[in-house]
């Protein structure tokens, strides 16, 4: 498509600039994929939801920040006028929603296997980077245990996305990840 890389919207000053009112409106709609071992392991949930809490399904999406950010920006989209407080942690945002809810709208999501499947290195690119996002959240875990922070699960949330932006690029816009890549 012209004027766009890997489907997102490029500006017309200059093709390589990106313009940020065209990325937001495309993360608007986005339908952002999860990793299919995060979707087999909320199916098996699923399937014993009458067993399961909020804690054991919060675990699963904290390997994925993917469904994490997806989780957030579901909430955030259904805030209430209401609601003082955000809601920055998968475990309270679960309260928040309810476990059957949740499931009942986390059911089916894209995979990225599949949204990446002509892209095998961006692919490989991707799963680098959420490597390094979950180290970065166990470090920060480690750290804010040893530090007697107040929030540890706060803190896992901010630690497991602060790549977000770099791991929308590798799933939304491989090309343009893997130029940055290799000039890098």
């Amino acid at each position: 498509i012209p004027g766009f890389v890997d489907n997102v919207p490029m500006t017309n000053m200059h093709h390589s600039e990106l313009d940020l009112a065209g990325w937001v409106a495309y993360f608007n709609q986005a339908n952002i994929p999860v990793l299919r071992h995060t979707a087999q392991q909320l199916a098996d949930l699923r399937a014993n939801a009458n067993k399961c809490n909020a804690r054991a399904i919060s675990s699963v999406i904290l390997h994925d920040p993917l469904l994490t950010l997806r989780v957030l920006a579901y909430l955030e989209a259904k805030r209430s006028a209401n609601r003082l407080t955000d809601i920055t942690t998968i475990e309270r945002a679960l309260m928040m929603l309810g476990m059957e809810p949740f499931f009942n709208d986390f059911q089916d999501l894209p995979l990225v296997e599949d949204h990446l499947k002509g892209h095998p290195r961006a692919l490989l690119g991707l799963l680098k980077v959420i490597g390094r996002a979950r180290k970065a959240m166990y470090w920060a875990r480690d750290w804010a245990i040893y530090r007697h922070d107040l929030d540890v699960d706060e803190i896992n949330v901010a630690a497991l996305l602060y790549d977000f932006a770099e791991i929308l690029m590798w799933c939304f816009a491989p090309g343009l990840a893997l130029l940055v890549a290799d000039r890098q």
